[in-house]
């Protein structure tokens, strides 16, 4: 494989990468992932709803994965993970493993991009730029400390792509692609996507076999989600977000139009800080060069296969709301697009009049600049919500509790609300319903007094004095009646 300035992408799949490299590149991510989940302070607010989910089916109640709007795949892993996990405080364990399996997913995540970028390129130089460009990116680490979904989907989609580009030569890869499409689809809503995607880019490759295969196994795996949902007691759907998101979005709004334009219009901005603000500029290059270097049909279909992911998220975000979270899904793709963009201004920086100065600047930014963004003590200020929850582990039954801090209720040992902001007056009524006979609450964020309250019958729990500080600083009060 040619270590060469690349030009684009090749219709001639490069040699295997050399294992050294692979195991290189997966080590520097598996180190920043790890200090990320070694030195977190607190999980991101949905990683309340997962912890619960999984440690619901830890304990045997399997159905739990499928009572939440969320997709059931990240938690039933983190469930599995608990069990080899030694007991822990309420909570802790839960996160841990959450954490944990996120990591696991995008340091697979980092070989499968060096991988995908060699076979795309054919050059050594990218597929080393793309993995490391994946292994340092702040915003995906940021998701692993968070315990979210990304890691996870981010190794389903990464194999989904190399599977396609495998099984347009071998039927045998279709199947995997497949199931890579339904795995990521049990693990995020845009995975169902990749169940249209593969067959339908297999079929413009020529791969008729491959793609009815790949399409006849993707609809029995992709059909058990919806089906699963709906045997527990859900409507049939094709995700249990569908109304979540569409309410809170478009067709929540007075003008689900006006909505659109106004998120669409965000959405580019979003994106960029969803993949990064220095990979986002860099991928874009490297895009333009693929585009100018594609003389063949098979290095445009290989193009497509890297940004229709993407360029599908831009299109359906605006109808939810344009959170730079929901681009960093497809963001593997991506990287050897960016590795491109990066190589190519490299090469650029040897005709400057000081072009090593240039190239160090050019490395500098690239790289420097998301390492030292790195999430290290990730959300250190909301750490106090972690004793101030266990403080109150075993104390609160489940289904007693109000509250608008699902960490709360995770260190809590009970199940977060809905995963969605709520106004003061859906507060109060909720609070108003006889099984509420708990609320933890900020009443800065919330808009909840405590005159509201004490109408309702609540009196506010008195903190030991060593938590009291930690509850001033995040404006918590609980109240019991």
């Amino acid at each position: 494989m040619s270590s060469a300035a690349p030009r684009g992408l090749t219709s001639r799949p490069g040699r295997d990468v050399n294992p050294p490299l692979v195991l290189g590149v997966v080590g520097v991510c598996a180190l920043l992932r790890g200090l990320v989940v070694a030195t977190a302070a607190m999980p991101g607010r949905d990683a309340g709803t997962y912890a619960w989910m999984a440690r619901q089916a830890a304990d045997g109640h399997a159905g739990a994965l499928f009572d939440t709007v969320f997709h059931p795949l990240h938690a039933a892993l983190a469930a599995l993970t608990m069990g080899l996990l030694p007991a822990a405080a309420p909570g802790d364990g839960e996160v841990f493993a959450l954490q944990l399996v996120a990591a696991l997913g995008d340091t697979l995540t980092a070989g499968l991009v060096v991988l995908l970028a060699a076979r795309v390129t054919g050059s050594a130089s990218v597929a080393c730029c793309a993995g490391l460009f994946f292994a340092v990116d702040s915003a995906s680490a940021r998701h692993v400390a968070d315990g979210l979904t990304e890691g996870l989907f981010h190794a389903t989609i990464a194999a989904w792509a190399l599977a396609n580009l495998r099984a347009r030569d071998a039927l045998g890869w279709a199947p995997i692609a497949a199931l890579c499409a339904a795995l990521a689809y049990a693990t995020r809503p845009e995975g169902g996507l990749l169940l249209v995607f593969g067959p339908l880019w297999l079929a413009w490759a020529g791969a008729r076999r491959p793609a009815i295969a790949s399409l006849a196994v993707g609809a029995v795996l992709g059909a058990s989600l919806p089906l699963a949902y709906h045997l527990t007691g859900h409507p049939l759907a094709l995700s249990p977000k569908t109304g979540f998101v569409w309410d809170d979005g478009a067709g929540g709004a007075s003008s689900g139009l006006l909505h659109y334009l106004e998120h669409l219009a965000k959405a580019p901005l979003s994106l960029c800080e969803g993949v990064g603000l220095v990979f986002a500029p860099l991928a874009a290059v490297g895009l333009w060069i693929a585009l100018r270097g594609a003389s063949t049909c098979s290095e445009r279909r290989d193009l497509a296969l890297l940004i229709a992911p993407m360029a599908a998220q831009l299109l359906i975000v605006p109808l939810l709301r344009s959170h730079p979270r929901f681009f960093s899904g497809p963001m593997p793709l991506l990287a050897p697009l960016a590795a491109l963009g990066f190589l190519h201004l490299l090469h650029r920086a040897r005709d400057r009049a000081h072009p090593r100065l240039c190239a160090a600047a050019l490395c500098a930014i690239s790289f420097g600049v998301e390492v030292v963004r790195l999430p290290i003590q990730h959300n250190a200020h909301r750490a106090g919500l972690r004793p101030l929850g266990q403080h109150f582990a075993g104390v609160i039954p489940d289904g007693t509790l109000l509250t608008d801090l699902p960490r709360f209720a995770l260190f809590a040992g009970v199940r977060p609300g809905p995963p969605r902001g709520r106004s003061a007056a859906e507060l109060l009524a909720e609070a108003a319903e006889p099984r509420i006979t708990w609320v933890a609450l900020s009443p800065r964020r919330s808009g909840v007094t405590v005159d509201h309250l004490r109408a309702l019958g609540f009196d506010a729990i008195a903190f030991p004095e060593d938590l009291d500080r930690a509850a001033e600083d995040l404006d918590l009060l609980v109240w019991h009646r």
